[in-house]
């Protein structure tokens, strides 16, 4: 069987966002949703996701800027769903991220569809077996090539601290939330 992809939705209509969970839940997805940015964010940490479902309007917060976000510091699929069709407001959606641009309303079997298309590409961008990665020096913040072969890199003997953004729904701004992360072995 082949694997599904891990979902999550935000979208602020909470009847939508349950029905589309509930949906894709009954399909075999993986799947959670939320009603805004900062839930998201807080759930990514525990709960990580391949594809976002993501609604433009979000009250008092932009899809277009979490797209953003996301699409600059992750490899997640950005399936935009939202009520604005017009061509500038594809084109700007596809700009700020967005794999994918639907307007609603979106049939259900359609959104499956663009599930699958962005997991299939996901998954050919997965290093092969036998490739190894590079670290991340947190210490130094630098990238480091993997170690040869037969050899571990050495972890530093303390957790590493960084910082991760989260917008904040009441400044409207960004939050800096320290984590603590152990260094990559």
């Amino acid at each position: 069987m082949n694997a599904k992809a891990r979902v999550a939705v935000i979208e602020d209509d909470v009847d939508l966002c349950d029905s589309t969970v509930d949906f894709l839940d009954a399909k075999g997805y993986h799947v959670w949703g939320v009603n805004t940015g900062v839930e998201f964010f807080r759930r990514m940490l525990g709960e990580p996701v391949d594809v976002v479902i993501l609604d433009v309007g979000l009250g008092k917060e932009s899809g277009l800027d979490i797209a953003s976000t996301l699409h600059a510091s992750s490899n997640m699929a950005i399936i935009m769903v939202t009520a604005l069709g017009q061509l500038e407001d594809r084109i700007v959606g596809l700009a700020s991220g967005a794999d994918t641009y639907l307007v609603k309303p979106v049939n259900f079997l359609e959104l499956v569809a663009n599930i699958e298309a962005v997991f299939r590409r996901l998954q050919h961008s997965i290093p092969q077996e036998g490739v190894r990665p590079w670290l991340l020096d947190t210490q130094k913040w630098l990238w480091l090539p993997p170690p040869p072969r037969g050899r571990s890199a050495q972890p530093s003997a303390h957790r590493q601290r960084i910082s991760i953004g989260v917008l904040s729904g009441r400044s409207q701004g960004w939050l800096r939330q320290q984590i603590s992360v152990e260094p990559h072995p």
